[in-house]
């Protein structure tokens, strides 16, 4: 029997879902916000709120829950592990009730893409499939709408980012994929090696492991010829592999094709073949794999197409928040790429760039690190800086010319002038609608 008091700290969608969650079950919930922000959540007689503290009251409690963007080190969780009170997050108390199939995701780059192609094939398959997660629903939300829900073809797809990891213990999924693994979160983890051994955590948690074989990172970690569990993406092997810009199937029969499909950058084929893999190991077959993949269209401020405006091409690419995601970004354009980085760096070396000079025209750099990376990418392209985001797109805009290609990808958080990298993208996309160009 589970013990039926706990306390969460942390207050934001994933915080205050799993408080609704638990009080559905019937456990007591101790909510635990430091700032003073109103939280809107149903009265229970079974729940107690505080604000602009996390108090010692936290520790009455049989399980403290940890939202994702919170750290471990934190006084309160410091003197939660003195009293050896276990220390979980969202995803892995929502396992523990979850009666349906979990296909989880993780990686640093296109995990929301491979996501979303997965649940998209599955629900034109005819499964209720459950989109959560770092995706940005939370596990326990989709956990609640499948309440009482008797059906055999619900699954859920989740998105794992690596701070969702750090917590699971018993966590369990009928199958995992884990895309890639490049320099990410360095200003959370320890050294590369931590944030690799976090990723990989994911191994112990599934009867299926999918993972990358022609990533570097994963090729050096994984073994696969020792463990039956895991099996190899794009290789000889495997069900399908990459061959041009297409995908093909284990005799050579042709899947699709790059530009069959609505997506741009040749990324964005490993993001497929992750899915495809995934959905006909699940039992989707190869020709409605294909017929599905062919009508899924790209996710918001993932190189989101805006529009031409005086043979100005834009592209929201605002979910970009580490390098590597820059990169394979330009690497989808051939040349004229006005690029605008900025936001709070993570710990990368933008001189990286360097290597795309046949690429891009100008850069502009705007936010908290925006100074540091103007002047670090300075000795190899033209570079502008520009503190407020508005400002620095007006002057991209303002010195583009015909041909061009406005890229906006940041490759950095962006919560030093907004909330979330959508509101970063949905702001550029309010200024390219405003300013005199359209």
């Amino acid at each position: 029997m589970l013990s039926r008091s706990i306390s969460i700290i942390g207050a934001g969608i994933s915080g205050i879902s799993c408080a609704e969650f638990a009080l559905k079950l019937g456990y007591k919930v101790f909510l635990s916000e430091i700032s003073n922000k109103d939280i809107k959540i149903k009265n229970n007689k079974n729940l107690k709120i505080e604000t602009g503290q996390h108090s010692d009251e936290i520790l009455n409690s049989n399980y403290i829950i940890l939202s994702p963007g919170i750290p471990q080190n934190i006084e309160i969780i410091e003197k939660a592990k003195r009293k050896k009170i276990p220390i979980i997050n969202e995803i892995e108390f929502g396992s523990w009730f979850c009666e349906h199939d979990i296909l989880a995701i993780t990686g640093s780059n296109g995990k929301s893409t491979t996501c979303m192609m997965l649940h998209e094939i599955l629900v034109n398959n005819g499964y209720q499939s459950y989109l959560g997660g770092n995706f940005g629903i939370p596990f326990t939300k989709n956990l609640i709408r499948t309440m009482n829900n008797k059906s055999d073809r619900i699954v859920h797809v989740l998105e794992l980012s690596s701070f969702q990891i750090e917590l699971l213990s018993n966590f369990k999924s009928d199958m995992s994929c884990i895309l890639n693994i490049s320099q990410d979160h360095l200003d959370r983890y320890i050294n590369m090696e931590s944030y690799v051994e976090t990723k990989l955590k994911i191994l112990k948690f599934s009867k299926k492991t999918f993972y990358n074989n022609k990533d570097i990172n994963l090729k050096k970690k994984i073994n696969s010829d020792h463990n039956p569990n895991y099996y190899k993406i794009d290789s000889n092997t495997s069900s399908f592999r990459i061959n041009n810009r297409s995908i093909v199937t284990k005799s050579g029969e042709i899947l699709f094709n790059l530009e069959e499909t609505n997506f741009v950058g040749d990324h964005n084929l490993q993001n497929a073949i992750s899915a495809c893999t995934l959905a006909f190991h699940y039992g989707v077959d190869k020709n409605s794999i294909s017929q599905s993949i062919k009508k899924i269209k790209p996710l918001n401020h993932r190189i989101e197409y805006i529009g031409q405006y005086s043979n100005v091409k834009y592209y929201n690419d605002s979910k970009s928040t580490n390098l590597n995601s820059t990169i394979k970004a330009i690497k989808s354009f051939e040349k004229n790429v006005i690029l605008i980085l900025g936001g709070q760096n993570k710990g990368f070396d933008f001189s990286e760039l360097k290597s795309f000079s046949k690429k891009i025209k100008l850069i502009f750099c705007y936010g908290d690190s925006g100074l540091d990376i103007s002047e670090s990418l300075h000795p190899y392209f033209k570079t502008y800086f520009k503190s407020n985001f508005r400002k620095c797109i007006i002057e991209a805009v303002r010195m583009s010319s015909e041909n061009d290609n406005i890229l906006l990808s940041p490759g950095c958080s962006s919560y030093d002038q907004f909330d979330n990298f959508e509101k970063r993208g949905d702001s550029f996309k309010k200024i390219i609608s405003e300013i005199h160009y359209v």
